[in-house]
């Protein structure tokens, strides 16, 4: 039988992405799975152009304006509803204490956006390569 995430769709990968990302290994197959069937349509994503000028604005804050950032999981597909905003940021150069600059900008863009959960997944040059990072490069919109 399969898990309970593949079968609730409502369930989100974000869940699941936070222990691939702390262990660099995890229950791969079904994170896999769970955002590709999600965004294969590459429908727009569910952000209004104020929330993706607050995110730019704020990594651009935070890590400089050389950050990238992308937006990947369950606001790249239109026909979900709600979820947490999971962000991809990738920085040119090494980052200070790296998960508390990630903890930073989520915090900040959640006070921005009205409390809306927030994910960031942070990648360096010194960061190790996680399927995460794969996956929302594929999946995930620039933004």
């Amino acid at each position: 039988q399969a898990p309970p995430s593949l079968t609730n769709r409502r369930h989100s990968a974000s869940t699941v992405a936070p222990r691939c990302l702390m262990h660099g290994n995890g229950p791969r197959d079904r994170l896999t799975k769970t955002l590709t069937d999600k965004n294969d349509a590459r429908d727009p994503m569910r952000l209004t152009d104020e929330q993706r000028r607050i995110i730019v604005e704020e990594t651009a804050h935070i890590f400089g304006a050389g950050a990238r950032v992308r937006l990947f999981g369950s606001r790249v597909d239109d026909r979900t509803r709600g979820g947490d905003i999971d962000l991809l940021v990738e920085t040119p150069g090494p980052v200070a204490q790296p998960a508390l600059a990630a903890a930073r900008l989520a915090v900040k863009i959640e006070r921005r956006l009205d409390g809306r959960h927030v994910d960031v997944v942070l990648v360096t040059p010194e960061t190790p390569a996680l399927l995460i990072h794969d996956i929302a490069r594929r999946h995930g919109m620039a933004l």
